[in-house]
Parts: C-alpha cells; structure tokens; sequence
C-alpha cells in the first residue's frame, strides 16, 4: 500500500459523517446513500483502493451483476427450477443411496440414510428430509437446509432436488503493478 493511501485511509477515521457525505461526492459523483458512518468510511475507503491499484475486470463486475439479479429474482419469487437454467452456476446436490447424513441437534446425534425410495431415519422410512428434520426439531425446517447439502429452493427434500450454494466465489479485485511510492 502506497504511502499517499494509507494516509488518506487513516484520515477516513477522523472524518464526521458530514465530510464523509462531501467525499462520497467528490468521488462518487452522486448523492450519498443513506448510510452509518462506518460504511461511508468503508465505501469510501475500498473507492481509494480501487483507485491505487484497481478495481473489478468487466467480466468479473459483470458475473457479479448477473449473480445480483439472480439473488434478487429468487428472493422475489421468480427463480426457475428448470434444469437448463442455472444463472447461479449451482452444484447439483445429488444423494446417492447409502449415503448417511448426521446432524446434532440439542446435544443428540440424527443419522440419516439414503435409501432408493428416500430416506430412513430412527428405523421408519421418509419421503424428505424436510419430514425427518421436521421429526427431530418438532417445527418446520427445509431438510436439505437442516442437514447442511444447499440452500433449498422450491420442493424440498426430494433424491435428485437441484441444490443452490449458499455462496458463490467473489473475483478478487485485479492488481496494478506495484509502485516503490515511500
């Protein structure tokens, strides 16, 4: 980190959120968003860095936006379950029979497995994991969720259900080459 940033970081912390609203101006060249001090300061402080030694390539800023818009789609009910549509670029979550899945739950060990018709749990079979961590907890849970194989979307707790990651890998920001500033 060049000397001019780290001090310009530095003076970040001593800024009232008014002089902190007047450089997201002059950066930003917009209205600041109604924001805590804090994350004025952050904002304005990953805009400083962005600056010294660049910011997201196009195709990361663009893989960002797509993942946004598909978060944003599925959070209002608009996710596609069809199978040719994968915007999130989702691993599928496939339970091979045998498989055992094992959770504790208030100090007690749950052991799963996976069966050709669906799953057994305490000696009785189940159609879904949502039904057996239903059993367990006493309250409605997703199965898949409750055992830790993805995010559930849609129908839960069924052998071949396409699972969503709960994140996605970031690109990290590309780095300018370095300069001896000091």
């Amino acid at each position: 980190m060049t000397t001019s940033l780290a001090s310009r970081l530095a003076e970040l912390e001593t800024m009232n959120t008014a002089a902190l609203q007047t450089e997201w101006r002059r950066l930003f060249r917009s209205q600041p968003p109604s924001l805590s001090r804090d994350l004025l300061m952050r904002a304005i402080g990953y805009r400083y860095q962005e600056i010294a030694f660049g910011g997201l390539g196009k195709a990361d800023a663009r893989r960002l936006r797509t993942l946004a818009d598909a978060a944003e789609a599925a959070s209002a009910g608009k996710a596609t379950s069809s199978a040719g549509d994968d915007r999130l670029g989702a691993a599928r979550v496939v339970l091979m029979p045998g498989a055992r899945l094992v959770r504790e739950w208030h100090g007690r060990t749950h052991s799963v497995t996976v069966t050709d018709a669906g799953f057994d749990y305490a000696g009785r079979s189940y159609r879904s994991l949502t039904e057996i961590a239903r059993e367990i907890t006493g309250t409605h849970w997703s199965g898949p969720r409750f055992f830790g194989i993805g995010a559930a979307s849609g129908k839960t707790g069924g052998l071949q259900r396409k699972g969503k990651l709960a994140s996605a890998p970031v690109p990290r920001p590309r780095k300018a080459k370095a300069s001896n500033d000091g």
